[in-house]
Parts: structure tokens; sequence; C-alpha cells
């Protein structure tokens, strides 16, 4: 007999809108020999569709990294970010790449995410990993002990900022620049859209 669980379905796609009922098909047998399809194949499909129905973005980029799937950011100012996502916090997307080194890249600034031909794509559900509680402030916070060399890509006309991270307030963070005679700038958090380095 149907079993209980499945009792439910009305409508299976392979089966041309026919209506599935217990008094038509006895056994799953019969419905697989009518329409060709397997139950366990078609039981799969149905829970990959309500896994999709629950996905959300954030849990795509994780997925995208637990899996160590290479994709493509698009971004809103800028050329696409390509590589491996490392993290996802709070407001940010860390990926490495081979090119920029490390990127943050602000959640929000993020327009698609593409996986790289010849991948599987992925389902970020509920379930899968967690984001780290940091803020992207809290990371360029914890880097500029170091004075790392950074470059900052702003939200607002899409420009770069070069030097080396001096400084991250509560709002604000400094860069104190290359050029001769030196030069400090300060950068509201609001209009930083990405930022890279190498470690």
């Amino acid at each position: 007999m149907i079993d209980e669980e499945l009792k439910a379905i009305l409508v299976c796609p392979a089966c041309k809108g026919d209506l599935l009922f217990e008094e038509t098909y006895s056994t799953w047998r019969e419905l697989e020999a009518k329409y060709d399809i397997s139950i366990d194949v078609y039981r799969g499909v149905s829970l990959e569709q309500q896994a999709a129905e629950e996905a959300t973005f954030v849990a795509v980029l994780l997925a995208f990294g637990e899996g160590r799937v290479p994709v493509v950011l698009g971004v809103t100012s800028g050329n696409p970010v390509r590589g491996l996502v490392a993290a996802v916090g709070r407001d940010f997307c860390a990926v490495r790449t081979v090119e920029r080194g490390t990127v943050l890249v602000r959640l929000e600034d993020i327009t698609d995410a593409r996986v790289r031909p010849g991948h599987s794509a992925v389902i970020g559900t509920q379930g899968g990993g967690a984001p780290t509680d940091m803020a992207l402030a809290d990371v360029l916070f914890g880097m500029a002990g170091e004075r790392p060399e950074v470059v900052i890509s702003l939200r607002r006309g899409g420009g770069q900022l070069s030097g080396e991270l001096r400084t991250v307030g509560v709002d604000v963070a400094s860069l104190r620049t290359r050029s001769d005679p030196p030069a400090t700038i300060y950068v509201p958090m609001d209009a930083v859209s990405q930022v890279s380095f190498r470690p």
C-alpha cells in the first residue's frame, strides 16, 4: 500500500497531472511500471525541492564554503570576485582568491553567486553551518594591530583606496598611504564594499 508519508501527494510531475490515490494504485510497483519512474527517486526529488524552498542566501554561501565549490560573486561595483568561500559573517563573506588574496565582501553588495563550470549546485538550508557572529568592522579591528596592506573598494562610485590599515573605530577606519609624502585617509565603514589583503 502507498505509505502514509507520501499519501498526501496530489500530483506527480512525471505523471502528467494524474492524481494519485491509494484506490488507483495499490502498490508502488504498479505506479513505477505505469510511469517508468522510481518512487525512491521521486521521494528524493520531493525532499530536494522542499530543501530548496527553505534555502537562504547566507546558507547557500556557507554550503559553497563547506563543499569547497569555486564561485563567482557578482557585486554592485567593480569586477566579480572569484574564489572559494572561506567564511560568512553577520554582514560579509570572505573569499580566498588567486588574484587578490582574501577578499571581504559586504553581503548587501553581492548581486549573485554563480557556480563555476564543472561543479554541482548546492542547496543552502538552515540546517547547515552557521555564520560567524563577527561583522566586517570586527574583522578589520582585529587586523589593524598588524597594520596590513589593504585595498578598500568603496560602495559609492566604485573607487579604490590602498594603504596600511592603521585603526578601526566604531564606524570609521583609517589608512596610511604609500604616497610621498604619506597621507592618512579616514573611511566611514558604511562606505566600504570590499577589503582585500594578503595574509
